[in-house]
């Protein structure tokens, strides 16, 4: 099911596209020197990384991970872009993080995207990134904010709008349509009255 409304949501071509791994680009033409005393300043873009790749080390919650980013292994925290889960003593909190940790067990390799224009962290010093990594299940490449709202253990978080903020809000409205995971009721082992 949650596999069918993520399918479903992948509208955005940027937000499909800023996750696709990039060819590496080829190395720029030789090009003779100009002179120095006459040269203007160079237009072409600086060349940024975009993603990284990173090994899970745990879920702290539904929307912080712990990671080991490589190549040197530096211990970092990950706060997906654009979602927000339930905090420790919430309702819904075990469920958040265990759905997480059943997505990224420990060892899972993951591919770190950055969002152009946004924070590279937020106030707590967490990396700000769309995290992308291969289901269990062998499925195609996913995008945990979106997996995770599509399951209903989080809800769009407008702190920092991004390019794939329509689809996990699309995300969430189909959740709490089908009362999934936190929209569930109560009965039914979610946080929603009746």
């Amino acid at each position: 099911m949650i596999q069918r409304l993520i399918s479903l949501l992948v509208l955005p071509a940027a937000f499909v596209a800023c996750g696709a791994p990039a060819a590496p680009s080829p190395p720029p033409p030789p090009s003779s020197p100009a002179p120095s005393s006459t040269a203007a300043p160079s237009t072409a873009p600086i060349a940024v990384p975009t993603d990284e790749r990173a090994s899970i080390v745990r879920a702290v919650d539904g929307d912080t991970l712990v990671a080991l980013l490589e190549p040197d292994g530096a211990d970092i925290r990950i706060r997906p872009f654009a979602i927000d889960a339930p905090e420790r003593g919430d309702c819904g909190y075990v469920e958040a993080r265990a759905y997480v940790d059943s997505q990224l067990p420990e060892g899972t390799a993951v591919v770190l995207v950055r969002e152009p224009g946004q924070p590279d962290t937020d106030r707590y010093g967490r990396l700000l990134r769309y995290v992308r990594y291969a289901p269990p299940d062998g499925g195609p490449v996913l995008d945990l904010s979106l997996a995770v709202a599509a399951a209903g253990w989080a809800e769009h978080y407008d702190r920092y709008r991004v390019s794939a903020s329509p689809a996990i809000e699309a995300a969430e409205g189909l959740a709490r349509n089908e009362k999934l995971g936190q929209w569930a009721p109560v009965s039914a082992g979610g946080c929603a009255a009746g």
